[in-house]
């Protein structure tokens, strides 16, 4: 859990595939937001309801399967809307799934088109959304005062995987380079896998923000 200027984070590593899914509340009211629902949606259900939270709505970073497998379940509880860039409908689909073993898929209900300059919270304040192909074509970060949910772009010490269908090296690389200019270095990095990081760690440490991996 991450508290923030009037909003807390709490993450929730889900399976099959180890996908980080954020629930974000504010201090005054009770709507929350889901970023990135995944294959155990109970468990961010039961912490709402725990709480008396509505989810109103759903952000989807990218079109992969773990990050959008959970949304019908929680559609299903809160009749929650969800967004998504429309460079990656075409990844939601049932048969998404098959190369993993995984049939049938629990589709989420009418997706609606992401606003791709900011998103308005409850709270009155808005996150800027910033597209970072790469990863898949239409991947995007929400920016927060000093938090950056960043989906698959950037890792603790790695990046997203480009060999998947819509990935493309050159548009990670120019997405990591504008994530550097645009994003101050003490910015948390809440990722789609793994632990919070910060970019000043990474551009410290990681290797694939190094000159001689971008820039190449």
């Amino acid at each position: 859990m991450k508290k923030y200027q009037k909003i807390t984070i709490r993450k929730f590593e889900q399976p099959p595939f180890g996908t980080n899914s954020y629930l974000m509340s504010f201090n005054e009211g009770k709507e929350a937001i889901v970023f990135d629902p995944s294959g155990d949606p109970e468990r961010i259900v039961k912490k709402a309801n725990e709480e008396n939270l509505q989810i109103k709505k759903i952000y989807l970073t990218h079109g992969h399967l773990d990050h959008w497998i959970g949304v019908k379940k929680i559609q299903d509880v809160f009749n929650s809307s969800v967004y998504l860039n429309e460079k990656d409908y075409h990844l939601v689909k049932k048969d998404s799934g098959q190369m993993f073993g995984l049939f049938n898929l629990p589709m989420p209900k009418k997706i609606k088109k992401l606003n791709l300059e900011k998103i308005i919270l409850p709270n009155g304040e808005s996150l800027k959304v910033l597209e970072t192909p790469g990863h898949s074509p239409g991947h995007v970060i929400f920016i927060g005062k000093s938090y950056v949910l960043c989906g698959d772009l950037i890792f603790n010490g790695s990046i997203g995987r480009m060999d998947l269908p819509g990935g493309n090296e050159k548009e990670m690389k120019n997405s990591l380079k504008t994530v550097i200019k645009k994003i101050p270095s003490d910015y948390d990095l809440l990722p789609g896998h793994g632990p919070t990081t910060d970019l000043k760690t990474e551009i410290e440490y990681n290797v694939y923000l190094k000159e001689d991996w971008i820039n190449n």
